[in-house]
């Protein structure tokens, strides 16, 4: 039976936990203190480098089986961080954060606006005054259908994306040519990202080039940068 790659925390781990070009970058803009919430932490692989490095980080996450990983991560590595599993659509804590971020693409799984609105606007809610979001997401692929092939695993990915929904169903194989993966996830057109933070209420908003200072340049993966601008009256 297919699974999604989610409910496997230790092999999510194997082919992701490497990955740090994220948390490298906002250990360089969060300073040492500051209240960060996480959300869709997955197994805390962003989480955990931002409070080893001094920020107070909530990791949320809708997989308890995930959280479970963190937390026993965070334990092994005698770090302090705090994990709640709840939807990151619609989250609700009883704080304000410095700082939201969304990590690993997974704002990509809100499948309908309905959700990117929802999400947005638990944001903008849960920032303080002057606090920032980012979060990535990815440069729509062409039309079609895309293979891959793992020649050492001998797994094959199929991806079939459809730029009418902007909806990507991705199915891996394995040796066997048995399904042993399937996910859907959404694309958003670059030019509609600004629009739909700027509804939200989030302003000098910019996308940026894979977790770097620089502008987006129309390929590979978008950061999304928003602010809650201080309200005077």
């Amino acid at each position: 039976m297919p699974i999604n790659p989610y409910d496997d925390p230790e092999r999510y781990d194997v082919r992701y936990d490497h990955i740090q070009k994220e948390a490298e970058f906002l250990k360089g803009v969060i300073k040492d203190g500051s209240i960060v919430i996480d959300l869709a932490c997955g197994t805390g692989r962003t989480t955990l480098p931002l409070a080893q490095a001094g920020a107070f980080v909530t990791g949320i996450d809708i997989s308890q089986a995930m959280l479970d990983r963190a937390i026993a991560k965070a334990k092994a590595a005698g770090i302090e961080a705090s994990f709640i599993q709840q939807d990151a659509a619609s989250f609700s804590l009883p704080f304000q954060a410095d700082f939201i971020i969304m990590t690993g693409h997974s704002f990509q799984h809100l499948l309908m606006e309905g959700e990117q609105n929802s999400l947005l606007e638990a944001v903008f809610h849960h920032l303080k005054p002057g606090g920032s979001l980012y979060f990535d997401t990815r440069t729509p692929p062409h039309s079609g259908t895309e293979t891959e092939i793992d020649e050492v695993n001998g797994t094959r990915e199929v991806d079939t994306y459809d730029p009418q929904t902007g909806m990507l169903h991705s199915s891996l194989y394995d040796a066997d040519e048995r399904l042993i993966e399937s996910l859907t996830i959404r694309y958003t057109e670059p030019e509609k990202l600004r629009p739909l933070l700027e509804k939200n209420g989030f302003t000098d908003v910019q996308l940026r080039q894979h977790w770097s200072t620089m502008p987006y340049t129309g390929t590979g993966t978008i950061v999304v940068y928003g602010k809650k601008t201080y309200r005077r009256g």
